[in-house]
């Protein structure tokens, strides 16, 4: 109940407040506006991605990755309205009775009442409904019944899926949505491109994209990515996954904020891509380049589309919102979520432990001195808007999303300032493990005086005297065949080379490893909010 309230409170403030909150990893406004109802925040990422990401707060989530990746996740991860209106006008008059009625004063106060108790139900019943729902249905042959499996999170959910499919990676999967949607969109901008894509997606999807017509489009940073639904049903091959995306997309005539709802199947018997494929949109069957598609076959194999037989397919795309507008980056906006309790996973402890047997050097002090070195050297680049030195600590998908912000900035005159951040406490949240990663999902509470500054040095966002304490859920992942400590020092993990040769590509100057790839050490791939994150745990 005291969430409730709180919940009513900061939509009432939010709505009198300006659009945007900032900081690395996101908070910057994504979509222009925000939406109070909607928890429309992500970091990194993933969720929002935003996170994700699914995890930004309006902004980079996530990403979602439990599922908003975030992110992250996310962030995102989470789900925005194109604005929001109010009324900040208010009227009195002297109070009357009628007729030897109630007073007109009590009346107001009553409806007043009915109204709130009104807003408690329906904020209760979304919350209720924001939690994304993992169901399996299981219709009997004689489809007179219907009986459905719920999972208690998503990670139920996902372990369902690899108990199909030993490979299937959260971490790879979400790498293969970045890539797809990137290339989808890129092909809208080149007559029949499109086409070269019928292994992914169905007539169905290209239709709607077209209907968004053949602009170039030069990027698309996705905020938000979320898993809002799995399922499976008894007569159907396929399990299908529902995602949601917020994206900022820079076409041809201007920017746009862009929501849309993915719907993904694939064949229960497929395996994964290997994780040197997650990456790549290719041809499903063998893997050769799309560029020799002919008439939605592969030149090289000849494979037709499967519909999902052998790889991700996307069945349909919703475009639930699309308005011309590009980032907000002034104003202020709250924190929500800071003092609700951490939200911990049940297995927590028991498969910390299990990482623990599996690799004794793996002690926990050193794996919050990563935390926290990779924290400074984030908040450290964000403000002098060079992400060279914290790109070694953080995943593709994530410094890409970052790398939007800081130009976004740029390209604005802005330069957003968190003087004096710091890591007061880390929570641990969830670890998990697939085949090929670890993760680690972390909630970390920090503080900073956060603030926006134009070209001539005017406060155009936040507070540079007031101290803003804030909380956000990291993600980090590293590779299963990887051990050792958490290194937190500036050398290659691999040749010990200074850190300050390491590339935008992730790849060190001395002996070209790939660090940022989690195959060397713990690597920041989500960053969700608060608010995104409860609503996927």
């Amino acid at each position: 109940m005291k969430r409730l309230f709180f919940a009513i409170l900061i939509f009432a403030v939010a709505l009198v407040t300006a659009d945007a909150l900032a900081r690395p990893g996101g908070g910057q406004s994504f979509g222009g506006s925000r939406s109070s109802s909607s928890g429309s925040s992500y970091r990194s990422g993933s969720s929002t991605t935003s996170s994700s990401g699914g995890s930004f707060r309006s902004g980079s989530s996530t990403t979602s990755s439990g599922s908003s990746w975030s992110g992250s996740t996310t962030s995102s991860g989470s789900t925005w309205s194109g604005s929001s209106t109010s009324s900040g006008s208010s009227s009195s008059s002297p109070s009357s009775s009628n007729d030897g009625g109630p007073p007109m004063g009590l009346i107001i106060v009553f409806v007043i009442l009915i109204i709130i108790v009104g807003a408690i139900y329906g904020i209760a019943q979304s919350r209720k409904g924001d939690r994304a729902e993992w169901t399996a249905r299981a219709v009997a042959d004689n489809r007179a019944e219907m009986s459905e499996r719920r999972w208690n999170s998503i990670e139920e959910a996902l372990a369902t899926m690899r108990a199909a499919d030993d490979a299937f990676s959260f971490v790879l999967f979400e790498d293969f949505l970045y890539a797809l949607y990137g290339e989808v969109h890129a092909a809208r901008g080149t007559p029949d491109k499109l086409d070269t894509l019928a292994a992914y997606l169905s007539p169905n999807a290209i239709a709607t994209l077209r209907q968004l017509g053949g602009a170039h489009v030069d990027a698309a940073v996705i905020g938000g990515m979320r898993i809002d639904r799995i399922t499976t049903t008894a007569n159907d091959p396929n399990v299908r996954v529902g995602i949601l995306f917020t994206t900022n997309l820079s076409e041809q005539g201007g920017a746009f904020y862009q929501e849309e709802r993915w719907t993904l199947a694939r064949n229960l018997a497929a395996k994964s891509r290997a994780p040197d494929r997650a990456r790549t949109i290719d041809c499903p069957s063998c893997g050769a380049p799309r560029d020799k598609t002919v008439g939605g076959k592969c030149g090289y194999c000849g494979a037709a589309p499967t519909q999902g037989g052998s790889d991700w397919f996307v069945e349909s795309i919703q475009i639930v919102a699309r308005e011309a507008r590009g980032p907000m980056l002034t104003g202020t906006t709250e924190e929500i979520g800071t003092d609700w309790p951490t939200v911990v996973a049940r297995d927590v402890q028991a498969q910390i432990g299990a990482l623990q047997r599996e690799d004794p050097s793996f002690v926990w002090p050193g794996f919050i001195a990563r935390v926290e070195k990779t924290f400074y050297q984030f908040h450290q680049s964000w403000c002098a808007q060079d992400l060279t030195a914290v790109r070694p600590y953080l995943s593709d998908n994530l410094f890409e999303l970052q790398k939007y912000w800081v130009r976004a900035y740029q390209s604005q005159g802005l330069r957003n300032m968190t003087e004096g951040a710091r890591v007061v406490t880390v929570h641990l949240a969830r670890v998990t493990r697939d085949r090929f990663f670890h993760s680690i999902t972390v909630r970390v509470f920090a503080t900073c005086k956060d603030y926006t500054l134009d070209a001539q040095g005017n406060v155009v966002g936040g507070n540079r005297n007031a101290q803003r304490d804030y909380s956000e859920y990291w993600t980090f992942v590293r590779g299963v065949g990887t051990k050792g400590g958490a290194r937190s020092d500036n050398v290659c993990p691999s040749c010990g080379a200074p850190l300050t040769g390491v590339n935008m590509a992730g790849k060190c100057g001395a002996c070209g490893a790939k660090v940022t790839s989690g195959q060397f050490d713990w690597v920041l791939s989500r960053i969700e909010q608060d608010e995104v994150y409860e609503r996927a745990a």
